[in-house]
């Protein structure tokens, strides 16, 4: 039995050196492990918090559903590569991406959602329950998503519209705890998941994101301006 994904809408409105790949608490001897292995390498924009309510987000909901954290909040631009190596990945990222992006339009929540999915089933590819903040995505998101894309996949056909989104917490989906009543109370717990209704795009970073993700290492970060666009001059993606 495939859960539905449940949304919870809204009814409020320069280079710098790569950090550590995973937080001193990020990883519990006690959880559990999520089975799926990840892949390549992986571009992330990363997000303004509000006294670090993302990061207390991520380490409540590993201790909650008892499973490892995610070692960094974002929102994935392209994730997976593997048909590129580190060096080139890195070259691409600096020469080819970071003179084009200086600044990104900040996003806006959209919901709240929890889903399952499993590998071979309505074409995923991945077996995982998780949680995530959902945020709308605009013309002007797109056409720098494009840049991203063809800074690394030039070849490559880019699914739209993009799909932004903040993922809270993975689980294996056959045991997984997260559903309907824990994510409202969850949001109950951290209500600026959603009622901070916008957020600016501060760094966008390149991951290796193979293996799990004990093993995932952030290789380079850029700060970004802070974007003067706002989410009501964007024109909603067609």
């Amino acid at each position: 039995c495939v859960m539905a994904p449940f949304l919870l809408l809204l009814t409020t409105a320069a280079f710098c050196l790569p950090q550590k790949s995973i937080r001193p608490s990020a990883m519990s001897l006690f959880a559990t492990p999520l089975d799926f292995v990840f892949k390549g390498y992986s571009i992330w924009l990363e997000l303004e918090q509000v006294e670090n309510d993302l990061d207390k987000a991520l380490e409540a909901a590993a201790v909650d559903l008892d499973v490892d954290v995610i070692p960094e909040p974002h929102v994935t631009a392209i994730y997976g590569m593997t048909h590129l190596t580190e060096t080139q990945v890195l070259q691409h990222f600096r020469e080819s991406l970071i003179p084009k992006v200086q600044s990104w339009p900040e996003l806006r929540v959209q919901g709240f959602k929890v889903d399952k999915s499993f590998d071979g089933i309505n074409g995923q590819e991945m077996d995982m329950a998780w949680m995530e903040i959902e945020f709308e995505t605009s013309e002007a998101h797109e056409e720098l998503v494009d840049i991203v894309h063809n800074a690394f996949c030039r070849d490559g056909v880019r699914v739209r519209p993009w799909q932004p989104h903040v993922s809270i917490a993975y689980e294996n989906p056959d045991v997984a705890k997260v559903n309907l009543d824990f994510a409202v109370e969850f949001v109950k717990q951290f209500p600026l998941l959603i009622t901070q209704s916008t957020r600016q795009v501060t760094a966008v970073s390149v991951w290796k994101t193979e293996g799990k993700m004990a093993e995932w290492k952030c290789l380079d970060r850029h700060k970004l301006i802070k974007s003067a666009v706002h989410v009501e001059q964007l024109n909603p993606a067609r």
